[in-house]
Parts: structure tokens; C-alpha cells; sequence
């Protein structure tokens, strides 16, 4: 029989290695789950979008550099999103909704900017279901980007 100390060592290093095998399925699952998209806004329709964005126009020389640049930040602008959204602060939401959206469409990221335009048109209503239901799109447009980029990260929270 295997003394006490020997016996707490094992189940230590077993605790250790089921924490990291749990962690790393818990990341393969998020790494490909599909985004789940909501059938139907709820509410009202959209206001017509008064930001014109001539996305042909836009010069594209370093397009893939901002991009490499875009998808290091993602992560930090996402989190913002997130806690501006949680704290219920609509006016700071909209600011980086705005600044991201300008960094999307600059980046030739149109998936991005639509969730991101679609958020910023909601905000516009006030409407809070609306809200609610653009902002999970603009979060799903924005994790499946990192998803799809390889963003080996943890999952944003």
C-alpha cells in the first residue's frame, strides 16, 4: 500500500492533466462551433443606414497588413464590445462599434462589417430587443472571425 503523500502526489498530477485535457476540449469545441444565428429580429425594422461606405473606392495597398493587425486586436475590441454591452452603456457600445466598423471596412472584412453595421443601426432605434438580438450577431460575426483566422487564444468571454 502506497503511503498517503504518494497517494495525494498521483491524484495531483491526475487533477492536473484532467484540468488541461477538460481546458483543451472546452477550446476545441469553441474553436469549431458553428455560430448560431437567430431566425428573425425581433420588433421593429432597421433605420435606413445614412453611413455611405464606398468599400470599391477604399485603397486596398495595405488591406492585408491592416487585416494581420485587425485580427491581433479583435480580441481587445471584442471584450470592449462586450463590457460596454454589459454594462449597459449604449453611448460607449456605439463608440466602439463605430471604431471597429471603420477598421473592418478598411480591412476588406465585409462579413465583420455587416454584424457590426447591422449593431450600429439597432443602437440608432433604442429599441433594447433589437439591441439584444444584433448584438449576438456582431459577437457571433466577430468570434467566428477569430474562429476562422486561427485565433489559438482563449475563447473571448
Amino acid at each position: 500500500m502506497k503511503n498517503d503523500q504518494e497517494v495525494r502526489s498521483i491524484k495531483g498530477l491526475f487533477g492536473y492533466a484532467l484540468d488541461y485535457f477538460l481546458d483543451t476540449v472546452q477550446t476545441i469545441k469553441w474553436l469549431f462551433a458553428e455560430p448560431v444565428m437567430p431566425a428573425e429580429p425581433p420588433g421593429n425594422p432597421l433605420p435606413e443606414d445614412d453611413l455611405e461606405l464606398d468599400l470599391d473606392s477604399l485603397d486596398r495597398s495595405f488591406s492585408s497588413e491592416l487585416f494581420a493587425r485587425l485580427l491581433l486586436e479583435l480580441p481587445a475590441h471584442r471584450r470592449s464590445i462586450a463590457d460596454a454591452y454589459k454594462s449597459d452603456d449604449t453611448r460607449q457600445l456605439g463608440a466602439h462599434i463605430h471604431r471597429l466598423l471603420g477598421c473592418a471596412a478598411y480591412c476588406d472584412a465585409p462579413e465583420l462589417v455587416s454584424g457590426l453595421r447591422k449593431l450600429r443601426l439597432a443602437l440608432k432605434t433604442g429599441d433594447r430587443k433589437l439591441i439584444d438580438f444584433y448584438y449576438t450577431q456582431a459577437i457571433d460575426v466577430i468570434d467566428s472571425t477569430l474562429r476562422f483566422s486561427g485565433y489559438a487564444g482563449d475563447p473571448p468571454q
